[in-house]
């Protein structure tokens, strides 16, 4: 599920932590998380068309500040976690290239696998070189997915998600100071 749709509608009730949350780098991780909160609390099931639609009502507001203000400190700690966890895996990817380990060379070969297939099915696909079947989408949809996550890792924006942290400590100072 595609939970960054809420953003918006949460920023418009004044969701701001959860919306910066979900729309966030840890916004998969999070997202089922804070949508059975909130789901729960808005009393529709946990899904993002459901919740958004709840969103609108009256007295979503109240209900949405509400759940910051009792769970926000716990969305953040886990988002901490997860951005710790790859920041955890790059900074020991760092020191087996430093050691000269032959490991540190494994991102770049599955990356380059991963590429290659990619741009080959694509190019088969174009000219019609494999059969239209079911299992030529399924590999595509796989290796698209794939191709995305190498594209993310060698080109992912650190400062965007620092930047983002920032403004969500801010925001968070902002609901502690405020109670």
């Amino acid at each position: 599920m595609d939970w960054s749709v809420l953003v918006g509608p949460l920023t418009q009730v004044g969701g701001t932590i959860l919306g910066g949350l979900i729309g966030g780098p840890a916004g998969a991780m999070l997202g089922p998380a804070i949508g059975a909160t909130l789901g729960q609390a808005l009393g529709v099931p946990a899904t993002p068309t459901d919740i958004g639609g709840a969103l609108a009502q009256p007295g979503a507001a109240a209900t949405v500040q509400q759940i910051e203000a009792d769970h926000a400190a716990a969305f953040k700690t886990a988002e901490k976690a997860y951005l710790e966890d790859i920041a955890d895996a790059r900074s020991k990817q760092l020191e087996y290239a430093k050691m000269g380990s032959t490991i540190a060379y494994a991102p770049i070969v599955i990356s380059t696998i991963i590429v290659i297939g990619f741009l080959g099915l694509v190019f088969a696909l174009l000219f019609r070189a494999v059969p239209d079947s079911q299992l030529t989408m399924v590999l595509f949809g796989a290796l698209t997915a794939a191709f995305g996550q190498v594209v993310n890792y060698w080109l992912g924006s650190s400062k965007g998600s620092a930047d983002k942290n920032a403004t969500v400590d801010d925001l968070l100072r902002g609901v502690v100071k405020s109670r």
